[in-house]
């Protein structure tokens, strides 16, 4: 009787702590990177767009924390999303970004990734993908 209360309460002990741990140890993939940064995109608030980028590879890091994101993502032409995903190698993935809203879209994409720790970031972005990152 005394172990199965002991067994019961480890569990009800160490089930919040395997919980809460797992969650930084799962990371984020580079499929829910992107996910998250297109999220961030399509949003009314766009201030958290740069937390998608990596905080020390990212040349233009600095510059993306002011950001409104105009210039390469116009509010107008939201509901972003991207379609022929291939991120086989998790560091060059590419794809394309559409919006239903103008003819200006699709447009090919690369995202140069970079991982830390669990987590993939993107460190470098290609639209449309070309010789010259327009995020570097």
């Amino acid at each position: 009787m005394k172990k199965s209360h002991l067994f019961l309460l480890f569990l009800i002990a160490t089930i919040p702590v395997i919980t809460f741990v797992g969650c930084d140890l799962a990371g984020i993939t580079v499929e829910a990177r992107i996910n998250n940064f297109l999220n961030d995109i399509n949003s009314d608030d766009r201030s958290d767009t740069y937390l998608n980028f990596h905080p020390t590879e990212t040349e233009l890091y600095d510059d993306l924390k002011l950001s409104d994101w105009e210039s390469l993502f116009p509010s107008a032409d939201r509901d972003y999303y991207i379609a022929n995903l291939n991120s086989l190698d998790s560091s060059w993935v590419t794809g394309q970004i559409h919006s239903p809203n103008t003819l200006e879209w699709p447009k090919d994409v690369v995202f140069v990734m970079e991982k830390d720790g669990f987590s993939w970031y993107i460190d470098d972005m290609y639209l449309p993908a070309g010789p010259v990152p327009v995020i570097y």
